[in-house]
């Protein structure tokens, strides 16, 4: 069976934004490579920015931080599409997600998240700007930007319907529906520095 993508016109005198049904039709019709590296915000294709080397060693510490901690309380999810209705389709880094809430047949939905990562090195404003808007207004609660470049994180936490931030460069943090779970920051921007 073959999808094809439908583009439905703009509201009235608005640019096209693409929606989540058309961001997934885009590779079955044949507008997007199976291996695309490219997220959907806010209506928009965005190509997603090379990984470099400490990007991916942070995503590493964290994500063997974060298993070894679980014990059935969460489930720790790299790489993930997260489906946010109508026009939005980020890839975080990393997600903390509810027990059960991810499965082979679905992705996650938004009720299904604990926390949300984004490792910034070159997309910084756009993880602290769009993205946390996107994460904001989809109710995810709580949403940590690794900041590569200033060696901080940035930690949102939802309050009613709004975020509130705090930054953070030293010590251990804890995501706020996971007492006890910890992240050692100092290490986070320790380790191998050749």
């Amino acid at each position: 069976m073959t999808s094809t993508l439908q583009v439905h016109p703009p509201p009235s005198g608005g640019e096209h934004r693409f929606t989540v049904e058309d961001f997934y039709n885009m590779v079955p019709a044949g507008l997007l490579e199976e291996d695309s590296r490219v997220e959907l915000l806010e209506g928009h294709v965005i190509p997603m920015a090379p990984i470099g080397p400490e990007h991916h060693w942070i995503l590493r510490d964290l994500l063997e931080a974060f298993v070894i901690q679980e014990h059935g309380r969460f489930q720790t999810e790299p790489g993930r599409s997260l489906p946010i209705p109508y026009h939005n389709v980020p890839e975080p880094d990393l997600m903390l997600c509810r027990p059960g809430a991810v499965n082979r047949r679905k992705h996650v939905r938004p009720e299904g998240v604990l926390l949300v990562i984004e490792i910034a090195d070159s997309t910084l404003e756009r993880d602290l700007g769009v993205k946390a808007n996107i994460y904001r207004e989809a109710k995810i609660p709580e949403y940590w930007v690794v900041d590569v470049q200033h060696r901080c994180l940035h930690i949102f936490g939802l309050v009613e319907d709004l975020y509130e931030k705090a930054l953070v460069s030293a010590g251990k943090v804890s995501p706020k529906a996971l007492p006890g779970v910890e992240i050692d920051v100092d290490l986070l921007f320790g380790g191998d520095e050749a």
